[in-house]
Protein backbone atom coordinates (compact mmCIF):
# COMPACT_ATOMS: atom_id res chain seq x y z
CA UNK A 1 0.00 0.00 0.00
CA UNK A 2 1.62 3.22 -1.08
CA UNK A 3 1.56 6.08 1.48
CA UNK A 4 -0.12 9.37 1.06
CA UNK A 5 2.86 11.66 0.06
CA UNK A 6 1.73 14.35 2.32
CA UNK A 7 4.44 16.39 4.21
CA UNK A 8 3.85 18.79 7.32
CA UNK A 9 -0.29 18.04 8.10
CA UNK A 10 -3.18 15.92 6.01
CA UNK A 11 -5.03 18.06 5.25
CA UNK A 12 -8.80 16.83 3.61
CA UNK A 13 -8.50 18.84 0.64
CA UNK A 14 -4.24 17.39 -0.65
CA UNK A 15 -4.31 14.23 1.32
CA UNK A 16 -5.34 11.22 -1.26
CA UNK A 17 -6.41 8.94 1.54
CA UNK A 18 -8.60 12.19 2.70
CA UNK A 19 -10.28 12.22 -0.76
CA UNK A 20 -11.06 8.75 -0.93
CA UNK A 21 -12.73 8.66 2.59
CA UNK A 22 -9.80 6.38 3.61
CA UNK A 23 -8.27 7.31 7.23
CA UNK A 24 -4.77 7.21 7.58
CA UNK A 25 -2.52 4.66 9.28
CA UNK A 26 0.97 3.75 9.75
CA UNK A 27 0.23 1.60 6.41
CA UNK A 28 -0.42 4.18 4.60
CA UNK A 29 0.41 7.76 5.66
CA UNK A 30 3.95 9.42 5.40
CA UNK A 31 3.31 10.62 8.63
CA UNK A 32 2.82 7.84 10.24
CA UNK A 33 -0.78 8.12 10.42
CA UNK A 34 -0.68 10.97 13.52
CA UNK A 35 -2.38 13.54 11.35
CA UNK A 36 -5.80 15.00 10.88
CA UNK A 37 -7.01 12.13 8.79
CA UNK A 38 -6.11 9.65 11.94
CA UNK A 39 -8.13 8.17 14.74
CA UNK A 40 -4.83 8.52 16.74
CA UNK A 41 -4.79 11.47 18.13
CA UNK A 42 -8.71 11.73 18.40
CA UNK A 43 -10.91 13.46 21.69
CA UNK A 44 -7.79 15.42 22.40
CA UNK A 45 -8.81 18.54 24.44
CA UNK A 46 -12.54 17.73 24.59
CA UNK A 47 -14.70 17.84 27.62
CA UNK A 48 -18.13 16.98 28.66
CA UNK A 49 -20.10 19.80 30.75
CA UNK A 50 -23.74 19.73 31.58
CA UNK A 51 -25.44 22.14 30.26
CA UNK A 52 -29.35 22.93 30.17
CA UNK A 53 -30.19 20.98 27.20
CA UNK A 54 -27.93 17.94 28.80
CA UNK A 55 -24.47 17.39 28.86
CA UNK A 56 -22.51 18.84 25.82
CA UNK A 57 -19.11 18.43 24.60
CA UNK A 58 -16.89 21.49 24.38
CA UNK A 59 -13.47 21.73 23.46
CA UNK A 60 -10.30 23.38 25.04
CA UNK A 61 -7.75 23.55 21.87
CA UNK A 62 -8.26 24.83 18.62
CA UNK A 63 -9.74 23.06 15.29
CA UNK A 64 -8.82 23.17 12.32
CA UNK A 65 -11.40 22.37 9.41
CA UNK A 66 -11.02 18.84 7.80
CA UNK A 67 -9.51 17.29 11.38
CA UNK A 68 -11.08 13.75 12.31
CA UNK A 69 -12.05 14.97 16.23
CA UNK A 70 -13.36 11.70 17.43
CA UNK A 71 -14.89 8.37 16.32
CA UNK A 72 -18.62 7.41 16.75
CA UNK A 73 -18.09 4.14 18.41
CA UNK A 74 -19.87 1.45 20.32
CA UNK A 75 -21.73 -2.09 19.29
CA UNK A 76 -21.72 -2.91 15.82
CA UNK A 77 -24.62 -5.25 14.90
CA UNK A 78 -26.61 -6.02 11.94
CA UNK A 79 -29.76 -4.16 10.81
CA UNK A 80 -31.32 -7.46 9.55
CA UNK A 81 -34.67 -5.92 8.10
CA UNK A 82 -36.28 -5.39 11.60
CA UNK A 83 -38.95 -3.44 10.06
CA UNK A 84 -41.05 -5.99 7.75
CA UNK A 85 -42.25 -4.56 4.46
CA UNK A 86 -41.84 -4.59 0.64
CA UNK A 87 -39.73 -0.98 0.95
CA UNK A 88 -36.01 -1.37 0.36
CA UNK A 89 -34.58 -1.46 3.58
CA UNK A 90 -31.69 1.55 2.42
CA UNK A 91 -34.86 3.56 2.25
CA UNK A 92 -35.82 2.40 5.66
CA UNK A 93 -32.53 3.30 7.51
CA UNK A 94 -32.79 5.85 9.72
CA UNK A 95 -30.83 6.87 13.21
CA UNK A 96 -32.62 6.59 16.93
CA UNK A 97 -31.00 7.76 19.75
CA UNK A 98 -27.71 6.84 20.02
CA UNK A 99 -27.75 4.10 16.69
CA UNK A 100 -26.38 5.43 13.54
CA UNK A 101 -26.82 3.08 10.67
CA UNK A 102 -24.22 3.07 8.50
CA UNK A 103 -23.92 4.09 4.99
CA UNK A 104 -21.58 0.29 3.62
CA UNK A 105 -22.90 -2.82 3.55
CA UNK A 106 -20.05 -4.49 5.63
CA UNK A 107 -21.49 -7.77 5.81
CA UNK A 108 -21.61 -10.54 3.43
CA UNK A 109 -25.07 -11.59 3.92
CA UNK A 110 -25.21 -7.84 2.33
CA UNK A 111 -26.97 -6.74 5.74
CA UNK A 112 -26.34 -3.13 6.56
CA UNK A 113 -24.75 -2.91 10.33
CA UNK A 114 -25.40 -0.06 12.62
CA UNK A 115 -23.29 1.61 15.87
CA UNK A 116 -25.05 0.90 18.72
CA UNK A 117 -23.85 3.37 21.36
CA UNK A 118 -26.07 3.02 24.19
CA UNK A 119 -24.11 1.14 26.45
CA UNK A 120 -20.51 1.27 25.15
CA UNK A 121 -19.57 4.48 23.40
CA UNK A 122 -16.82 7.53 23.14
CA UNK A 123 -16.96 10.74 23.81
CA UNK A 124 -18.68 11.34 20.51
CA UNK A 125 -22.38 9.92 20.89
CA UNK A 126 -22.98 13.86 23.64
CA UNK A 127 -22.17 15.79 20.36
CA UNK A 128 -25.17 17.51 20.17
CA UNK A 129 -28.05 18.56 16.90
CA UNK A 130 -27.08 21.55 15.29
CA UNK A 131 -28.71 23.26 12.05
CA UNK A 132 -25.73 24.93 12.32
CA UNK A 133 -23.17 22.34 12.69
CA UNK A 134 -19.32 22.78 13.04
CA UNK A 135 -18.85 19.02 12.31
CA UNK A 136 -19.70 16.36 10.01
CA UNK A 137 -20.12 12.32 10.59
CA UNK A 138 -18.04 10.96 7.93
CA UNK A 139 -17.77 6.94 7.17
CA UNK A 140 -14.12 6.30 6.58
CA UNK A 141 -12.15 2.92 5.68
CA UNK A 142 -8.48 1.33 6.36
CA UNK A 143 -8.66 -2.28 4.16
CA UNK A 144 -11.99 -3.55 5.79
CA UNK A 145 -11.64 -1.59 8.93
CA UNK A 146 -15.07 1.01 8.58
CA UNK A 147 -15.26 3.89 11.72
CA UNK A 148 -17.29 6.71 11.54
CA UNK A 149 -15.52 9.95 12.28
CA UNK A 150 -16.69 13.05 13.49
CA UNK A 151 -14.90 15.49 11.22
CA UNK A 152 -14.89 19.54 11.92
CA UNK A 153 -16.31 21.69 8.85
CA UNK A 154 -14.98 24.71 9.98
CA UNK A 155 -12.27 25.94 12.77
CA UNK A 156 -13.33 25.85 16.18
CA UNK A 157 -12.09 27.60 18.68
CA UNK A 158 -11.74 26.92 22.09
CA UNK A 159 -14.80 27.01 24.28
CA UNK A 160 -16.81 26.48 21.64
CA UNK A 161 -19.17 23.54 21.71
CA UNK A 162 -19.17 20.78 19.04
CA UNK A 163 -22.78 20.45 17.06
CA UNK A 164 -23.42 17.95 13.89
CA UNK A 165 -26.76 17.89 11.76
CA UNK A 166 -28.43 14.07 13.01
CA UNK A 167 -30.26 14.81 9.61
CA UNK A 168 -34.38 15.12 9.09
CA UNK A 169 -34.72 12.34 11.53
CA UNK A 170 -34.68 14.42 14.85
CA UNK A 171 -37.17 14.03 17.36
CA UNK A 172 -36.42 16.86 19.48
CA UNK A 173 -36.80 20.59 19.14
CA UNK A 174 -33.45 22.45 18.52
CA UNK A 175 -31.97 24.80 21.45
CA UNK A 176 -31.91 28.38 20.44
CA UNK A 177 -28.43 29.66 19.50
CA UNK A 178 -27.12 32.50 21.57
Amino acid sequence: MEKCGCQEQCYPDECINSKLSIFCSTKNCSLGGVCGNSFEREADGLTLFRSRVGIVVYTRKPIDPGVIIAEYCGQLRAYDGMYKSNVDPAKLKHNTGYSMLLHTRPTRTGYFAFVEAVKYGGIARFINHSDSPNTAFRELRNRRSVKVGVVSTRTINPGDELTVDYGDEIWFACAPTE
